[in-house]
């Protein structure tokens, strides 16, 4: 089972992580906080409807697993195609777009990062 957390995106070198809805801003360097998703042991980011760990479990931007995308369809008023294509590419706040394993190296999080 996942767990979520809030996570400095405000300065790449802070890394602070904390309990989530404890704090609005870092406590450490006063950096925005985002929330966060331990899922296979590694800490995945939440920045838009749909973000995906390595396991292929999806998150919402507020850390809440999303059904399978076999169970995304019209009936329910979205695929898996559109979700995906509305999503914005970003530079990733982890690394300021220097890459690393969050981004997969790219520097980038969103967009082409989910196909």
């Amino acid at each position: 089972m996942a767990t979520k957390h809030s996570v400095c995106v405000g300065d790449p070198d802070c890394g602070w992580i904390g309990d989530l809805h404890e704090h609005h801003q870092c406590p450490e360097c006063k950096g925005d906080l985002k929330v966060g998703v331990k899922c296979c042991g590694e800490l995945l980011l939440c920045f838009g409807f749909a973000n995906t760990c390595s396991c292929d479990a999806d998150y919402n931007w507020s850390g809440q697993r999303l059904a399978s995308r076999q169970q995304w369809g019209e009936e329910t008023g979205e695929m898996a195609s559109d979700i995906l294509h509305v999503e914005a590419e970003h530079e990733c706040l982890n690394c300021g777009g220097e890459g690393c394993a969050q981004c997969s190296g790219t520097g980038w999080i969103g967009g082409a990062d989910l196909y």
